[in-house]
């Protein structure tokens, strides 16, 4: 019996604790007068803080201010935790200065190309590097903090001569002939690299497994009637589930860009259905029906045999990614590929598909010198670009803003030694020289001013009635 007057959301007395628990709260920024930098109101402690949440969490600038208000208010209603544009201009800073760290002179420097895309006239080629000689152990993938950021070229259009002169360029500059590059599939960059290869005999160039494994998929399923048909009924059946009952069953919806390297999602989905439409047990009653399970998916049962089929395609492509990934192109990836993959191969197609992976392994394989190993993906290059609009939020929509030079600040370690070297080093005059050299007036500047000019004429058109 609950006594009355009381809350039946408590817990009877006894079973009450004696004191309150009290409330953990992390230490706030350390604010030391000591600490503060030459021209800096903030301390370094505080300056990494922020900093680092935002390369560590990927939260945005004004989240992580926000989050430091709510968890530190008294440092908050001191004046201690800075602004969201005061944040902005040190991890622009700290970009700036990652992007013009002197490169240690060695030959066996490992490039990774791939351009940033947003809507404007500019794109921007991003290199980043490795020593090979600094690789993880085979076994381990690449991380952001295995990378080293080697350039941000800006161009308004791409070509293979204009890569080839980038490439000079930057060698001009560094005086470092790399021992390999790697690049997707793009005509631009594979052309470029492969001119450079020429001039410099000493760079091997590689191609990136996974655009080479999508481009698999895609000669046998952009033409095949039944994957069509299929991808058209997942469409349909989504417009039809999105606002019913069955929405926690909806398909989900393939990219538009690099469709054929994300399968996963939409052959998983297929696979989940036709378990369920063999046994709709396991849908409990309240959830749906029976019956309009099977009206609404009953057509997954035709494509049964295919999806079987996909999904074995895309095990063999997984499996060999996965080798490449963790070991990279060398001699015993050459040698393990094949038996890796026999497994899969218990008919002509799947046969067929893991030949031509096998093929491409080989080919890239047979170029490493002997005793060595080269990377074989650039995945981690792609994540950083993902990290990158993650951090700009709904402003990756809008074109490339000042906040592209945060890319540069997502790799390697980044230690109190290296904030506090960046904000010596790098005054904001020198954030705001390349912004306006390498950007120019940007989608969301021009925007502004467009909207400005507006109202002033509206307002001239108001005066004048």
């Amino acid at each position: 019996m609950v006594p009355p007057g009381s809350s039946i959301n408590e817990p009877p007395s006894s079973l009450q604790p004696a004191t309150q628990p009290a409330l953990i709260i992390p230490p706030g920024p350390p604010i030391d007068s000591l600490e503060r930098l030459s021209r800096h109101s903030f301390s370094l402690s505080t300056i990494y803080y922020v900093v680092g949440s935002v390369l560590a969490s990927s939260l945005s600038m004004l989240s992580t201010i926000r989050t430091l208000d709510f968890f530190f208010p008294e440092q908050a209603r001191q004046g201690f935790i800075p602004h969201p544009t005061s944040g902005r201009m040190w991890l622009l800073r700290l970009g700036y200065y990652r992007l013009h760290e002197p490169i240690e002179r060695a030959d066996d420097w490992f490039y990774m190309l791939d351009h940033a895309v947003q809507i404007g006239k500019h794109r921007f080629l991003g290199i980043i590097g490795i020593r090979l000689s600094m690789l993880p152990a085979v076994g381990e993938c690449l991380t952001l903090k295995d990378m080293r950021v080697i350039a941000l070229l800006p161009v308004e259009k791409s070509s293979q001569q204009i890569v080839h002169q980038q490439l000079e360029t930057l060698r001009n500059k560094t005086r470092i002939t790399p021992a390999g590059m790697l690049s997707d599939g793009g005509s631009d960059l594979t052309g470029g690299i492969a001119k450079f290869c020429a001039a410099h005999p000493e760079t091997l160039g590689f191609g990136d497994l996974p655009h080479q494994a999508a481009l698999l998929l895609k000669k046998r399923l952009k033409e095949d009637e039944r994957w069509c048909g299929f991808i058209k009924q997942a469409t349909q059946t989504k417009f039809e589930t999105l606002q019913t009952e069955l929405a926690f069953l909806v398909p989900p919806t393939l990219k538009s860009k690099a469709r054929y390297m994300n399968l996963q999602s939409m052959l998983g989905w297929a696979q989940r259905i036709l378990t369920v439409l063999d046994d709709p047990t396991l849908i409990p009653p309240s959830f749906s029906s029976d019956k309009r399970l099977q009206e609404k998916f009953a057509w997954l049962r035709e494509y049964r045999n295919d999806v079987h089929l996909w999904c074995r395609w895309l095990a063999i492509t997984d499996a060999s990614l996965d080798l490449v990934r963790r070991g990279g192109y060398c001699a015993d990836t050459r040698a393990a590929i094949a038996p890796l993959l026999e497994p899969h191969c218990d008919s002509d197609q799947k046969r067929k598909l893991a030949n031509e992976l096998i093929v491409r392994v080989e080919n890239e394989c047979s170029k490493v010198p002997s005793g060595r190993r080269m990377a074989g993906t650039t995945e981690i290059l792609e994540s950083s670009y993902g990290k990158l609009k993650i951090v700009e939020g709904s402003q990756s929509k809008s074109g490339f803003t000042s906040l592209v030079l945060v890319w540069a600040a997502l790799f390697g370690t980044t230690t109190m030694d290296t904030i506090k070297a960046a904000m010596v080093t790098t005054p904001t005059k020198l954030v705001h020289r390349w912004v306006r050299e390498n950007l120019g007036l940007t989608v969301q500047s021009k925007r502004t001013q467009f909207a400005r000019i507006l109202r002033l004429n509206l307002t001239e058109k108001q005066q004048d009635t």
